[in-house]
């Protein structure tokens, strides 16, 4: 990149200053990887990260997708043998099994580059991605297999705003794909990386977060907390894992990231949860929230809603209303989509809740497990009664509770907050004795105490990572703003017209999420059309404290359809800032 001097950051550093050599932190994994005939390319950003080039009108996460992509370019050509310095790679790659990885705001980045990837045509085949304790700016991606790993002590994505990218894309594209989060208890931002893990390059991150260091379940020291050794040897091997199952095809990896949660023999000893939701084709599908899809009926002192990220009473969505701002809402972090529904269910005591089956989930012959994500009240975890009801008027049940299954116990406290994250409960079929599992009709949930539970993909289901397919045979979908905003939007009120085209039309609707400030709209796409249109509206803040860059058109979680988020303001006479005319869609 170019020597450019942003509010007094310089890039390269001036000597005597050093750059941080963040990219040789991986080299635990990059070892484990290598030493099973795997080619691993760990790349420096420290020049998106010196300038920031969102200070220079640009995307810092289109820039990192570049850099992936302008990597993957080089690697080409050396397979190709047109690069010399890379002799040693000629006819030795395989350009269509590719795996990223990305850190923090790497994470995003490898995620813009599987996007940027599909605008192209997908010339790579990018197959598997893992976003480690990563910002997330609602990007959803179709067809590659993801497992986003969240560590629960998370000194600067405390929010653990990477769930998101499982949310975002479970029911987005009927795809086949694994989607999983692999939250590990007990670590933090930094350790995963050695370079970072060093005293005056990092450290750790939670000793920097003065409302975290003292605290009892991720204070510095902490029995509850890996060290920096066991986490970057837990955090390699997880890296490795996932690689040899995604992209080596090695299914023996699958029970760490299937919700079983099992643990690999070298590995240090830690809690890892990991909630999938599993390939479509693997799932027979009973209750999904993010589709408004189920059918049941509340009995005894039970009531049941949607609650949805998106709707008006945002409120009634954590599980402890008097205090929710003293709970960690990954699922809930920008009001944006339908992603984060869940069914919320309150027992005023004992009850049931009754889930009738559809047509096409009663036979589960091919079937392992009932499984679910479910999320539990702080104050009354308890447990459940899961009964199976078949066509003859049989039933069996099966009793889980809090002690037995972690899952259904309450997320220890970070510093008197609460952390809202759906847990995996997944129950053998086995365990349903004296039933005909192949014709069935109802599952009754069921409590003895009062308390609340939040469900979403009830399911039966087997384990599989499912199968690769490239992104780019969904549509893409560009975003178009006129006027066009800048990072600081305009000093009085404005409505801004917003306009989502396909790349092509489809037979069914395309859905994309945009916002503005605070002012956030869904563009749906008919079926057989090639764009539509909304307004927005910015009001700029009163506030003067108040980061004004929200100004930014920022389109979010997609459906039937993908975006890189890379935008296209259009000006006030119709014309693109690429040259073509802007289409003119109906109002929403």
């Amino acid at each position: 990149m170019d020597d450019i001097d942003v509010q007094g950051t310089v890039w390269p550093c001036p000597a005597p200053s050093m750059p941080v050599s963040s990219y040789q932190g991986y080299a635990g994994a990059g070892e484990l990887l290598a030493s099973h005939g795997y080619v691993v390319v760990s790349i420096s950003a420290n020049g998106i990260n010196a300038l920031d080039v969102e200070e220079v009108g640009g995307d810092q996460y289109i820039a990192r997708g570049e850099l992936v992509l302008q990597h993957l370019d080089l690697l080409r050509k050396a397979n190709a043998g047109r690069v010399e310095s890379l002799r040693a790679l000629h006819g030795r790659l395989d350009m269509q099994r590719i795996g990223l990885m990305g850190h923090s705001r790497g994470g995003e980045g490898v995620v813009r580059a599987a996007l940027l990837n599909a605008e192209r045509g997908s010339p790579f085949g990018i197959r598997s991605l893992m976003p480690l304790a990563s910002v997330n700016e609602r990007s959803s991606i179709p067809g590659v297999p993801m497992a986003s790993v969240l560590p629960y002590c998370d000194g600067d994505v405390s929010t653990l705003e990477g769930q998101a990218f499982v949310d975002d894309g479970a029911h987005a594209f009927g795809d086949s794909a694994l989607r999983t989060t692999v939250l590990m208890m007990g670590a933090n931002h930094n350790f995963y990386n050695s370079v970072w893990s060093e005293e005056g390059h990092g450290g750790d991150d939670v000793e920097l977060a003065s409302d975290f260091a003292d605290d009892a379940t991720c204070g510095v020291g902490r029995s509850t907390r890996l060290t920096q050794a066991e986490q970057e040897h837990l955090g390699a091997g997880y890296m490795a894992a996932w690689f040899r199952l995604t992209l080596g095809r090695e299914g023996r990896f699958l029970p760490l990231f299937d919700g079983t949660s099992a643990s690999l023999r070298g590995l240090p000893r830690a809690d890892v949860r990991s909630v999938p939701v599993l390939p479509s084709e693997d799932r027979l599908d009973v209750l999904t929230a993010a589709l408004r899809l189920g059918d049941w009926r509340a009995g005894g002192g039970v009531q049941a809603r949607w609650c949805a990220e998106a709707a008006v009473d945002i409120d009634d969505c954590p599980r402890r209303e008097e205090e929710a701002i003293d709970v960690r809402q990954p699922h809930w972090s920008s009001g944006l989509g339908e992603s984060g529904t869940m069914l919320r269910v309150d027992w005023a005591g004992a009850g049931t809740l009754s889930v009738m089956l559809p047509r096409q989930s009663r036979r589960t012959g091919r079937m392992e497990r009932l499984s679910m994500r479910v999320m539990t009240g702080l104050s009354a975890p308890g447990g459940m009664r899961l009964t199976l009801h078949d066509r003859w008027g049989r039933r069996a049940s099966v009793q889980l509770d809090a002690q037995a299954h972690a899952t259904l116990g309450a997320l220890p406290e970070v510093n008197g907050i609460g952390t809202s994250l759906l847990q995996a409960v997944q129950v053998p079929l086995a365990r349903f004795r004296g039933i005909d599992l192949r014709h069935l009709r109802r599952l009754d949930i069921d409590r003895e105490e009062p308390g609340t539970l939040f469900l979403t993909d009830v399911a039966f289901t087997r384990s599989s990572v499912g199968m690769a397919q490239h992104a780019s045979h969904w549509p893409g979908i560009a975003v178009e703003s006129q006027p066009p905003m800048d990072s600081r939007g305009p000093s009085e009120r404005q409505d801004v017209r917003v306009t989502a085209t396909l790349s092509g039309r489809q037979s069914y609707p395309v859905t994309v999420n945009v916002r503005l400030g605070t002012d956030s709209r869904a563009v749906t796409v008919p079926p057989g059309n090639l764009c539509a249109g909304t307004s927005l509206q910015f009001a700029p803040s009163v506030d003067p404290d108040v980061d004004e860059s929200m100004a930014f058109i920022a389109s979010g979680n997609s459906s039937g359809g993908f975006t890189s988020n890379r935008q296209i303001p259009v000006g006030p006479a119709g014309v693109r800032n690429d040259g073509r005319t802007a289409v003119v869609c109906r109002e929403e």
